[in-house]
């Protein structure tokens, strides 16, 4: 797979400077990183059994697609009219996208746009996570703003004085670069279209962005790049009174199913594995492994519910009377924890050995780190890491 050397290397090369009027492709509200993630992963399913050119539609109403949208970000299905012109966007925004910084080639026959894969490379970066999906974005914004200066020096004056005045400034010069160099008609467009753009950039260099319209009080943080963001701070999780929307958290997604996910994120993590062990226990080797299970809980360990390294495909058995005793989701067995983890390791060395990048040593160490509160080296080796198990009373 493509390093993100040689992604940024690519992305560098491109001609991203506009010099002249055309549709708004280098950014665009869908652009999201658990979005173009899902998106680059049915490019690839749709085109290795269609093997041509497609269009948006056929994308959009491959059965495929349908199953996995609905799925992934709760939508309706894609073929409920009411949802038509959403999902028409959520489709052709980030196909438009790609074709941009030309990992898709775009060819329009009669007013139809037609797409044909020329980097599966890069294609199978970004599906392989939200974080390789984001680290796309976030090349792809920095070159674009690269090749085009007039627009640079006032995104690089608003990350170096972070102020109302030079957040206005930036925000205006956006909006008039892209009245300027797109046939967008709509006024409310730019608006739009700003946010999803800084947004990735203010993250990597850890500063405050654009949230609702205005500087953000804060810097900008991973979820809120997500386009099914996790209303955690929402009233809609229904906090009682007299908690806080901390202490009520952990209550909270404890009593969120366990096989659907939260946010779009966590629902592709968990598809992923599912899909990865072909319902096969990842514990015992058994038949009928259909459930995946939080090996470090997701009630108490927030930050780890979307690690694939977290997560654990075992039978219903396994995962109902043995990880989490009698079925209650909200007690775990830590003797058989200790026995899932040592369990999880051995997938990890598996994908490491045929270097197909799906679980990473390091993410494992990380969430040892925080599952057992104890500060561990993120360069452990796979003996060192089974010693510390070994050594778990």
């Amino acid at each position: 797979m493509i390093s993100n050397d040689r992604l940024n290397e690519y992305l560098s090369s491109l001609d991203l400077k506009l010099t002249r009027r055309g549709p708004l492709e280098f950014a665009n509200q869908k652009i999201k990183a658990d979005v173009l993630e899902v998106i680059a992963e049915l490019i690839l399913k749709y085109t290795e059994e269609n093997q041509r050119s497609f269009t948006s539609s056929e994308l959009e109403r491959n059965e495929a697609s349908i199953k996995i949208i609905s799925r992934t970000f709760s939508k309706p299905l894609t073929d409920d009219s009411l949802a038509d012109r959403e999902m028409d966007k959520f489709f052709s925004q980030p196909l438009k996208y790609l074709a941009f910084y030309k990992i898709l080639e775009l060819e329009n026959v009669r007013n139809v746009n037609y797409y044909k894969v020329i980097r599966k490379d890069i294609l199978e970066y970004i599906k392989t996570s939200t974080y390789n999906s984001l680290q796309f974005i976030i090349f792809a914004n920095k070159n674009f703003l690269i090749r085009n200066p007039d627009l640079k020096i006032h995104f690089d004056n608003f990350f170096q004085n972070q102020n109302q005045t030079t957040y206005a400034k930036v925000k205006f010069e956006f909006e008039k670069f892209i009245n300027m160099y797109t046939n967008i008609v709509n006024t409310a467009e730019p608006k739009r279209v700003f946010t999803p753009f800084i947004n990735p950039i203010a993250y990597k260099l850890r500063k405050k962005g654009s949230i609702s319209g205005r500087i953000s009080s804060r810097i900008i943080v991973y979820s809120d790049l997500k386009y099914n963001r996790p209303n955690f701070y929402n009233e809609s999780i229904g906090v009682p009174p007299g908690m806080t929307r901390q202490e009520y958290l952990p209550i909270y997604l404890a009593t969120l199913d366990e096989q659907r996910g939260f946010d779009a994120e966590e629902r592709t993590s968990i598809r992923k594995v599912k899909n990865r062990h072909e319902q096969i226990s990842e514990y015992s080797g058994h038949n009928g492994a259909t459930e995946v299970h939080h090996i470090f809980t997701r009630s108490q360990f927030e930050s780890l519910r979307c690690y694939r390294e977290n997560l654990i495909n075992l039978t219903p058995n396994e995962h109902r009377n043995q990880a989490h005793p009698n079925s209650n989701f909200s007690i775990i067995d830590e003797n058989f924890q200790t026995k899932l983890l040592f369990s999880k390791l051995e997938s990890i060395k598996k994908s490491i050995t045929l270097e197909d990048d799906f679980y990473h040593l390091k993410n494992f160490t990380k969430i040892l780190s925080i599952g057992y509160n104890k500060d561990i080296s993120l360069n452990l080796n796979f003996n060192q890491i089974h010693d510390f198990l070994k050594s778990r009373p």
